[in-house]
C-alpha cells in the first residue's frame, strides 16, 4: 500500500547575515505519518547549481553530485517528530537555490522536498587552516566524547583577540554536527549597556522554532509552560524582564533563571547531544558572569556523572565552550574594560582550559604560503608574482591568523591581490611595487586601511567612523539614516567589498536588529583615532537628530543620546548634566546596575572630579556625586578592581578636602552632607583595602574615620547611616590586625544605627550581623540573642536567599560557640542542641552546595568539622575538606586558612605529622 507523506518545514538561520564561506545552516522538522517502523529515515541531497554550494553535514555518500545519508529517530517525547539540521557552505554570493531533498519512503517510493533559496553575501572569509588547530580539536573532541557518555563537560577556549578562538569553535561545531549533535553559538554584546541581552539569546536558541519570526519571551514561557507549568509561572516575570528593552534586575530571580537555562538546555539534549559555545564572554558583566558559574556549577551537581557526584539525578549529553579574551586591558572605549572578569569565572569555574597562542614564525609563514594561490594560466610569471607578494607578506606581519588576513584586505584595498570565490583563498595580481604604510601590529593594519579609505572613498570612511563613533554596533535604523546624511551615493556592493560591518538584509531588518562591526578589533581601532572637530560635530548632531525623532526612547538609547549631548559644543552644561543624570535615576529605578554605574563613572569624571567641571557645580552637587562614586566603588571592588577603587577613593577625597577649604560659609546641614560623604567614601576605602590584603593600610584609614564620627551631629539626617558605616568599618580594620576585642567595640557602637536602619539602607543587616559573629568570640549566648532578633523581625530584609543562608551560618555559629565551650550544662539538652544544630549546619551546606553558594557552604563545612572534632576525628576531616574545596573556590579567606589549620591540627593528633597535613598548614 502507499504511505502517506511526511510534512517537512524548513528553518534557515541567521539569513539576514550569510556571507560566503560560513556555514549556511537549514533547520529540519520532520512530522511523521506514524506508519513507519524503521528507526533510521533515508535521504538524498540533490544540488541545482552545480558547485556553488555543498552540503558538508550530515556526514553521507556521494552520489553523482548529490550525497545520501540516513538521520536517527531519536526523540521520546515526540515519536511522530525528527529534528535535524544540514549544514552547507558556499562561496558565491548573490541568491543561492540550497538544491532539493529526496525522502526514500520504506516501500521503495521517494518523495522530494524543495530546499529554501538563501541570499549570500560576498565577504572575504578563507577556509579553516586546521594544522595549528589539530591538539585542540582532538581535545574537544575527547570532551565531547565524555559529554555523550558521562555528563555535562565545560571547557575554556582562551587567547588574545585575533587567534581563531571563534574559528576553532565554529569548526569543532561542524565536526559536532556531522557526529548528530547539535551545536548552539551565543556571541555576547560587545558593549556594556545591554547585560542581559546575551541572556535573552540564550534562552530563544535553546528552544524550538520553526519560523524566521524574532523569538520573545512569550515563545520562550510556552516552551517552558509546556514542560513544567510550576516553573513557568514562577520564572515568568524573571524571563520578561530578560527580554524587556528595559530590564528591571529586581524582577530577576537569578535561581529561576538558571532552572530555565537547565530545563531547556536537558530537553534540547534529548533531541541530540548538545555543544553550546559562549563567545565573548570577555565583555559579560558582574550579574551575567554569576549567574553563568551558578549555572555550570548546578549542571554539575544535578547532571554529572555518578563518579562526579553520587546523587546524580538525570543525565545530559551538553558541553559548554566558554570563550574569550584573557589578561587584556582597555578593550574598547574611554572606560578601561579589562578582561579580569572572565579571567576570575575560569578560576572559579575550575574547568578545562584550551590555549590558542600566538603563532610563532614558521606557522604564520606556512599559513601565508597556504593562504595565496597560484592563478591557473600558463604565464610563468603568475608564481613569480604569488612568491613575491606571499614574501612581502610573511616579512610585514605574523603572530594571528586575522593580522595576517587583515593585512591580504589592505593589499586588496591596494589592487596587489583579489579573492577567489570558488575558494576563499587569495591571488597575487601584481607585485607590490611601493612600500605600504603600515605598522606590525594589527590595530596598525585596520588604521592604514582607514587611513586608504580616507583617500579613494572619504564619505565610505567618515560613515564607519561615524557607526562606531560610540559602540561597536548600531541600530539598523540608525545607519540607515546615517549612510543617507553622510554617504548617499555610496554603494552596497561598496560596502560588502569594505568588509567592516555586518549589515542585515533589509527585508529581515526589525527594530531590534543591530548594525555591527564584522570584529570587535575595527571598533578598537577607531576608539583611538580622533575625529576634527567639524566631523566630530556633524556626527553628534546625526545621533541626536534620529534619537530625538525616535518615541519612548529605551534606557541604552537614553544614554547614547546623553554621551552624545556630551560633546555637542551648543548644548548648555545644565542641559548636560540633566541628560546623564536623568540616565542615572532612571537606571537606578530599574536597578540595572551595570549601566547605572557607567553613566555614574561618566557623570563624576566629567564634572565632579574635574577641574572644569566642577566649577559649574554647587557643594551639594559635589558631595552627591561623592556618594555615587562609593557606590561606584563598591561595585568595582566586588568585582575585582580593588586597586582601581582606592585611586577613585583617594581622587574624591582630596576634591572633598579642597571644597571644604573652598566654601567658608557653608551651612550646617550640608557640613553634616559633607562629613557623611567623607566617612562613605573612607568606609569604602577600608573595605578596598581589607580585601587587598592591606589591613595596616586599611587601619590608618579607620583612624581617619574615628576623628571624622567625633565631629557628625547626633539626630541629624546623616546621622545614623554614617555613624552605622563608620564604626562598622573601624571594626573591620581591627579584626583585620587580630585586634578583637577593639573589633567588638566598633561593632557594638554600629549596631543601634544598623537597627534603626534594618530594612531601608544597604549594609544594616551585614553590620548587625558580623557583630553578632564577633560577639560569639567572647558570649555566645548574648550574640544568638541579637543574630535571632534580626531573625524574626521580618524576612524583608534579606535580599534573597544568599543572605538569608549566610545569616543562619551565624546563627548556628553562635550556637556551635555554646557547645563548644560547654556553656549547656544539662547532658540531654547538650545532645539535643548538638544534633539539631547538626541537622541545620547540614541543610544549609546542601541546599548552599548544590546551589553553588559557596560561601555559605564553606562556612556551614567549617562549623560542622568543629562540631565533629570531639566526637569523631574522621568526620572532622571530611567536613574541613569540603570547608577548604568550597573556601578556595569562593575565594573566603579567612575560612579557607581556619578550614586548613584545623584539618592540618587533627590529622597531626590523629596520625602525626603528614604531608596531606603540611600542606595544608
Amino acid at each position: 500500500r502507499t504511505v502517506p507523506k511526511a510534512r517537512f518545514d524548513f528553518h534557515a538561520r541567521n539569513v539576514d547575515r550569510l556571507v560566503t564561506g560560513a556555514p549556511v545552516l537549514v533547520d529540519v522538522k520532520m512530522t511523521h505519518n506514524g506508519l513507519e517502523s524503521t528507526d533510521k529515515v533515508q535521504f538524498e541531497w540533490r544540488p541545482k547549481t552545480g558547485l556553488a554550494v555543498r552540503l558538508i553535514s550530515p556526514v553521507g555518500d556521494e552520489r553523482d553530485g548529490g550525497l545520501q545519508f540516513a538521520i536517527q529517530r531519536n526523540d521520546r517525547f515526540t515519536p511522530f517528530e525528527t529534528f535535524f539540521q544540514l549544514e552547507f557552505t558556499c562561496y558565491r554570493s548573490g541568491d543561492v537555490n540550497l538544491g532539493t531533498l529526496d525522502h526514500w519512503m520504506p516501500e521503495g517510493s521517494i518523495n522530494s522536498y524543495a530546499l529554501p533559496s538563501v541570499r549570500v553575501q560576498q565577504s572575504h572569509r578563507v577556509p579553516f587552516f586546521a594544522k595549528p588547530f589539530g591538539s585542540p580539536l582532538m581535545r574537544l573532541g575527547d570532551l565531547f566524547s565524555q559529554a555523550e557518555a558521562i555528563g555535562p563537560q565545560v571547557v575554556a577556549l582562551v587567547g588574545q583577540g585575533g587567534v581563531g578562538k571563534t574559528r576553532l569553535g565554529e569548526e569543532f561545531g561542524h565536526v559536532v554536527r556531522r557526529r548528530a549533535g547539535e551545536y548552539i553559538a551565543i556571541d555576547h554584546a560587545t558593549t556594556l549597556e545591554k547585560p542581559h541581552q546575551f541572556l535573552a539569546a540564550l534562552l530563544a536558541r535553546l528552544i524550538f522554532k520553526d519560523h524566521n519570526a524574532p523569538i520573545t519571551d512569550g515563545d520562550v514561557l510556552s516552551a517552558i509552560e509546556a514542560l513544567d507549568p510550576a516553573l513557568a509561572a514562577r520564572a515568568g516575570p524573571s524571563i520578561e524582564a530578560v527580554f524587556s528593552v528595559d530590564t528591571n534586575a529586581e524582577a530577576l530571580s537569578n535561581q529561576d533563571l538558571i532552572a530555565a537555562f537547565i530545563l531547556l538546555a536537558h530537553r534540547r539534549a534529548l533531541q541530540a547531544p548538545l555543544l553550546l559555545h559562549l563567545r565573548n564572554l570577555h565583555w559579560a558583566s558582574v550579574d551575567v558572569l554569576r549567574l553563568l558559574e551558578a549555572f555550570l556549577w548546578q549542571l554539575q551537581q544535578f547532571f554529572g556523572s555518578p563518579g562526579q557526584q553520587s546523587d546524580q539525578k538525570h543525565y545530559m549529553s551538553l558541553m559548554v565552550i566558554l570563550e574569550g579574551r584573557v589578561f587584556e586591558e582597555a578593550l574598547g572605549g574611554a572606560e578601561q574594560q579589562t578582561t579580569r572578569l572572565f579571567e576570575g569565572l575560569l578560576t572559579r569555574v575550575a574547568c578545562d582550559r584550551i590555549e590558542c597562542p600566538m603563532w610563532d614564525r614558521a606557522t604564520s609563514h606556512e599559513f601565508s604560503d597556504w593562504l595565496f594561490e597560484d592563478a591557473q594560466t600558463a604565464d610563468l610569471t603568475s608564481t613569480e608574482i604569488t612568491r613575491s607578494v606571499t614574501q612581502y607578506v610573511k616579512e610585514h606581519v605574523g603572530g594571528t591568523p586575522f593580522e595576517i588576513i587583515e593585512f591580504t584586505r589592505l593589499l586588496r584595498d591596494l589592487g596587489y591581490v583579489d579573492f577567489k570565490q570558488a575558494s576563499g583563498r587569495v591571488i597575487a595580481t601584481r607585485p607590490v611595487a611601493k612600500a605600504i604604510r603600515a605598522g606590525r601590529s594589527l590595530l596598525e593594519t585596520i588604521r592604514a586601511r582607514l587611513a586608504y579609505l580616507d583617500q579613494t572613498d572619504p564619505e565610505l570612511g567618515l560613515l564607519l567612523r561615524a557607526v562606531g563613533y560610540f559602540d561597536d554596533a548600531v541600530p539598523y535604523g540608525l545607519f540607515v539614516y546615517l549612510r543617507e546624511r553622510l554617504a548617499s551615493s555610496i554603494t552596497d556592493d561598496a560596502l560588502e567589498k569594505a568588509g567592516f560591518l555586518s549589515i542585515p538584509e533589509p527585508a529581515y531588518a526589525t527594530l531590534d536588529t543591530e548594525v555591527r562591526f564584522q570584529h570587535e578589533h575595527y571598533f578598537q581601532a577607531m576608539q583611538h583615532e580622533r575625529l576634527g572637530q567639524a566631523d566630530t560635530q556633524k556626527i553628534v548632531t546625526l545621533y541626536l537628530d534620529w534619537l530625538a525623532a525616535c518615541p519612548d526612547l529605551s534606557l541604552e538609547a537614553q544614554f547614547l543620546q546623553a554621551r552624545a549631548r556630551l560633546l555637542q559644543d551648543d548644548a548648555g552644561l545644565n542641559d548636560k548634566k540633566a541628560e546623564l543624570e536623568a540616565v542615572i535615576e532612571r537606571a537606578a529605578r530599574g536597578n540595572q546596575i551595570g549601566l547605572q554605574m557607567r553613566a555614574v563613572r561618566l557623570f563624576v569624571d566629567t564634572f565632579a572630579w574635574s577641574k572644569t567641571g566642577q566649577e559649574h557645580l554647587n557643594a551639594a552637587e559635589v558631595i552627591s556625586a561623592a556618594l555615587q562614586e562609593v557606590a561606584l566603588c563598591e561595585t568595582l571592588i566586588d568585582s575585582g578592581d580593588r586597586i582601581l577603587a582606592d585611586q577613585r577613593l583617594q581622587r574624591a577625597l582630596t576634591c572633598l578636602e579642597g571644597l571644604t577649604q573652598k566654601q567658608i560659609s557653608i551651612d550646617i546641614n550640608l557640613l553634616s552632607s559633607l562629613f557623611k560623604a567623607q566617612i562613605r567614601l573612607s568606609c569604602t576605602r577600608v573595605q578596598a583595602l581589607r580585601n587587598n590584603g592591606e589591613p595596616a593600610r586599611a587601619m590608618a584609614v579607620a583612624r581617619e574615620i574615628q576623628a571624622a564620627l567625633e565631629l557628625l551631629l547626633p539626630g541629624s539626617a546623616e546621622y545614623d547611616e554614617s555613624a552605622m558605616h563608620g564604626n562598622f568599618a573601624c571594626a573591620l580594620a581591627y579584626a583585620a590586625i587580630g585586634d578583637m576585642q577593639t573589633a567588638h567595640v566598633y561593632s557594638g557602637r554600629s549596631v543601634p544605627h544598623a537597627r534603626r536602619l534594618l530594612g531601608k539602607a544597604s549594609g544594616a543587616l551585614n553590620a548587625i550581623s558580623t557583630h553578632g559573629v564577633i560577639t560569639s568570640r567572647f558570649d555566645s549566648v548574648a550574640a544568638l540573642d541579637q543574630l535571632l532578633d534580626v531573625d524574626i523581625q521580618s524576612e524583608d530584609i534579606f535580599r534573597g536567599p544568599e543572605e538569608l543562608y549566610m545569616h543562619r551560618v551565624h546563627i548556628c555559629r553562635a550556637r556551635v560557640h555554646r557547645l563548644l565551650r560547654a556553656e549547656i550544662s544539662d547532658a540531654e539538652t547538650c545532645a539535643v542542641e548538638t544534633t539539631q544544630v547538626s541537622q541545620d549546619l547540614n541543610h544549609i551546606y546542601a541546599t548552599s552546595f548544590a546551589l553553588g553558594y559557596l560561601p555559605q557552604a564553606a562556612a556551614a563545612a567549617l562549623l560542622l568539622g568543629a562540631l565533629k572534632t570531639v566526637q569523631d576525628a574522621e568526620a572532622a576531616l571530611s567536613w574541613f575538606a569540603k570547608s577548604v574545596v568550597c573556601a578556595g573556590r569562593a575565594r573566603q579567606q579567612e575560612t579557607l586558612l581556619s578550614a586548613q589549620s584545623n584539618f592540618a591540627q587533627i590529622e597531626r593528633q590523629q596520625y602525626g605529622v603528614t604531608d596531606r597535613g603540611t600542606a595544608f598548614a
